[in-house]
């Protein structure tokens, strides 16, 4: 008697609705785009500037270079993921792949970096770079060898009776250890290939890693191109090539053999019986997790009041993030599911659409992250759609779209291991109602569905360039500060938001080796997982008001904040690496005998431009391979950059010849670390500041003979990255921006301490890491604040706070991320690094006696005392 089918086609209806309408939503809007890129555009990607051929080579040769390492790496662990008892193996494993690659470097790299026995080896003998692109592969290796360990525990369970008995036939042989590890090797070299090309495709479309390290391959390119101001569709026809990695992603998976029938576990031989694998791959994973937060502990001020200034920094974030990753990973998880139904199907249009949405997931994943968000962005920024937009929505569109390939490995992984009888109990007596199906289906669909959201919500948490990129104009990202701190800190936010990273991969893996032992006692998890998926997608945009998709939102949240936008404020430059434009621009000067403005930013050039953009002057650094200058001075005569990567300080002229030259690697008397500032005196005094072991400042003759030097200790505490520094109107006091213990210290010409002006907070004569200083003809004095978003006046006696502007977002007169400030004859300049631009206002609008005027007549909420 033929089984009623109606029940199974209502499932597999159900599921295929569930699977398109998140697909339709995620990931098929951005794929259409990028393949209709690839379709039309690809000579785009040749233009002058984005060198394909080169950039692709580079990209070719780290990812085989990391798949062949983490090959080697995964083998052991591999080969032990395919015998039975292997709990130890499996919690490494799924703790590697949810956290980020770019933690796992930055980890290495706290420990070997500069101020360390081994940085400032490499830092006397010019291999500071080989040493970072060290660092660079074994993070990658640490968060990629578990790729290569599945496939190898793939291969092992389809072939293991074979194998099984070569290798018993070996050991009767009495070949030595060695000779049977060679054996055992070339019997999984199929594995470990497979393997290491799943590590290097995955490895094609990474971005972050690659970009704190410097290396510049295809995905660091695509986002360079999208932070110099590239459109998203430019930015697409460029990344075509991103196609690929995922699609030959698809093709080496279906290449995988079937496993054996659950249940019936190999048993593990004598090179996987001891604890040599699962001493690796914990070893693998935790350290440089380990270096990681031993590095950051061990810096001054981790205590409760870094803590207190994460919260208050960083507090209202924190919400919208985890809620943002928890809509993410219900959503992947009801994707999971839906997916599973599909594929447990033996065969017909039900398994066939499975298999399609999982090929489309798939290639999403694998395109680079600034693709993947400029195709997102070219599907959503309509003005029909600017509700969903403009909100934290269309973050968790993108991350679903990015980690929808879980839930399609997941859901593809276990309906290829379904035991044989159930497949054939599944064909022979389908359940007559689909309640019952559900019911014969519960353990794996709790299994397919949690796994499947709890490694998502970690990767989501982890996830910085996709995340940054959507996030609403005037939406603070969590993420982005986390990346912003380990670029320009190395602090509380990097040291919180790890541990935060870590316990949730924990989590991952505890909840995957409890599903590997009893999926049943967490059905109450997935309920909650189910209905939270459902919620997600009736968040609603907060943040449109009619306007642009771009702008609404900014506006919005600087009028909550109480802070009136930067007035009549002009603006200069603009995102790229054209003349004229700047990449995240560092430090600002006007010069005193023309007016014009000097700017340095992160693509190692001096820039002499006039106010209306064009540039009058201007050279390239000597070196900037290392890193870039974070400071300018100017001198009547002179042009003075703290060489801040390569440890020195180069004085030029107008021209960019070099005038002088001092300083090198070291916490010598004498030497730096990261100089940041230079402050010149009448007579000739050069003041440096500098941070990163050895956070001071130092004062020098003419010549560059050191004369004292002095860190902050009178009171109470070191300085903690001294940014910036400007003298009083009577030229009797030095203002050091104390960025990292926000605050503003107050010294004579000597060094001695005079005041200590501001704490931390967000209040009137309050500080969230200041970096730019500068002294107003009244007196009193300018601050920009970096992790505040704006710009203050203060009294130079006793920092009170005399008016604020700025606040967050892109529109005319906010502010993100502002590094530095300067003042000459009545105009003041701002530099907007997280905008890419130069704001110019003239000063008689941001003096407190004209606030309090322009209060009277406008209300616009500017903030007095």
């Amino acid at each position: 008697m033929a089984p009623d089918r109606g029940s199974t086609d209502r499932a597999a209806i159900v599921a295929a609705v569930v699977v398109f309408a998140i697909a339709a939503v995620a990931a098929l809007p951005p794929l259409a785009a990028a393949i209709a890129a690839a379709a039309t555009g690809a000579s785009d990607a040749t233009t002058p500037g984005f060198p394909l051929g080169p950039v692709l080579a580079r990209t070719v040769g780290w990812s085989a270079a990391v798949g062949a390492v983490g090959a080697l790496a995964g083998w052991l662990p591999g080969r032990r993921l395919a015998a039975p008892h292997r709990t130890v193996v499996l919690a490494a494993a799924v703790l590697a792949l949810a956290l980020p690659g770019w933690l796992l470097f930055f980890g290495f790299w706290q420990a070997v970096g500069p101020g360390t026995t081994i940085g400032d080896w490499a830092a006397t003998h010019d291999a500071t770079m080989p040493l970072r692109e060290l660092c660079l592969l074994l993070g990658l290796t640490a968060a990629s060898w578990p790729l290569a360990a599945w496939c190898v525990a793939v291969e092992r369970r389809a072939f293991e009776n074979a194998r099984g008995t070569l290798a018993a036939l070996a050991e009767v042989d009495g070949l030595s250890r060695t000779r049977r590890a060679m054996l055992a090797l070339r019997e999984d070299l199929p594995a470990l290939l497979r393997g290491g090309v799943a590590v290097a495709l995955v490895l094609a479309s990474s971005t972050v890693a690659f970009d704190l390290a410097g290396v510049r391959t295809f995905g660091f390119e695509l986002r360079t191109l999208d932070a110099d101001g590239a459109s998203p569709a430019a930015v697409v026809r460029a990344g075509w090539p991103g196609l690929l990695p995922g699609a030959l992603l698809v093709a080496l998976a279906a290449s995988l053999p079937r496993s054996p029938a659950e249940g019936d576990e190999p048993e593990p031989r004598r090179l996987t019986r001891g604890r040599a694998a699962s001493a690796l791959a914990v070893a693998l994973v935790m350290i440089p997790l380990g270096l990681l937060l031993w590095g950051l502990l061990r810096e001054p001020g981790v205590d409760a009041e870094s803590v207190r200034a994460f919260f208050l920094l960083h507090g209202e974030s924190l919400l919208p993030t985890a809620a943002t990753a928890i809509a993410t990973a219900a959503t992947v998880a009801m994707l999971a599911a839906g997916l599973y139904v599909l594929l447990a199907r033996e065969r017909g249009r039900a398994r066939t659409f499975g298999l399609s949405m999982c090929v489309a997931f798939a290639v999403l994943a694998g395109l680079p992250v600034a693709l993947a968000g400029s195709a997102t962005i070219l599907a959503w920024n309509r003005p029909v759609l600017e509700r969903v937009y403009d909100s934290e929505a269309i973050v968790v569109i993108g991350l679903v779209g990015r980690f929808g390939v879980v839930a399609a490995a997941t859901a593809w992984w276990l309906s290829r291991t379904r035991p044989d009888p159930q497949r054939m109990l599944r064909m022979l007596d389908a359940p007559e109602r689909l309640r019952d199906q559900a019911r014969a289906e519960r353990p794996r669909l709790l299994a397919v569905s949690i796994a499947s959201g709890v490694v998502t919500a970690s990767l989501a948490l982890g996830e910085v360039a996709l995340s940054g990129r959507l996030a609403p104009a005037g939406h603070e990202s969590l993420a982005t500060a986390v990346l912003n701190a380990i670029h320009y800190q190395r602090g509380e936010t990097v040291v919180l938001a790890t541990l935060a990273m870590t316990a949730m991969g924990l989590i991952a893996a505890a909840v995957v080796v409890g599903l590997a032992r009893s999926r049943e006692a967490l059905r109450n998890v997935a309920a909650i997982v189910l209905f939270a998926g459902l919620a997600s997608f009736s968040m609603p945009g907060c943040g449109g008001t009619g306007d642009s998709p771009s702008s609404g939102a900014a506006t919005e949240v600087a009028e909550r904040s109480g802070i009136a936008p930067l007035p009549q404020s002009q603006v200069v430059g603009g995102p790229g690496s054209v003349p004229g434009r700047f990449r995240k621009p560092r430090a600002v000067a006007i010069d005193p005998r023309d007016g014009s403005y000097w700017i340095v930013d992160r693509t190692g050039r001096v820039q002499q431009l006039d106010g209306a953009s064009a540039v009058i002057g201007g050279w390239e650094m000597p070196e900037f391979e290392r890193g870039f200058p974070t400071g300018i001075t100017l001198t009547d005569d002179r042009v003075w950059v703290p060489d801040t990567h390569y440890h020195r300080v180069i004085a030029f002229d107008r021209e960019g010849r070099e005038q002088l030259r001092f300083g090198q690697y070291g916490t010598e008397p004498g030497s730096f670390i990261y100089p940041t500032d230079v402050l010149v005196l009448e007579d000739g005094t050069i003041f440096v500041s500098e941070y990163g072991g050895a956070d001071r400042v130092q004062a020098f003759a003419p010549d560059g003979t050191l004369r004292f030097s002095f860190d902050g200790s009178e009171t109470g505490q070191r300085f903690r990255r001294p940014q910036s520094m400007t003298r009083s109107r009577d030229g009797s006091e030095i203002f050091i921006a104390d960025s990292c213990n926000h605050r503003v210290v107050v010294v004579g010409l000597d060094g001695g301490l005079h005041r200590v002006l501001g704490s931390l907070g967000r209040g009137l004569g309050e500080f969230a890491y200041p970096y730019g200083l500068a002294t107003l003809p009244d007196g009193s004095i300018l601050v920009s604040e970096f992790g505040s978003n704006r710009i203050q006046v203060i009294d130079a006696k006793d920092g009170r706070g005399l008016a604020i502007w700025g606040g967050f977002g892109e529109g005319d007169g906010h502010l993100k991320y502002p590094w530095a400030v300067d003042e000459r004859d009545g105009t003041v300049a701002v530099l907007d690094t997280g905008n890419n631009r130069l704001m110019i206002a003239p000063l008689e609008s941001l003096l407190p006696s004209t606030v309090t005027s322009t209060l009277a007549e406008s209300d616009e909420g500017v903030l007095l005392r």
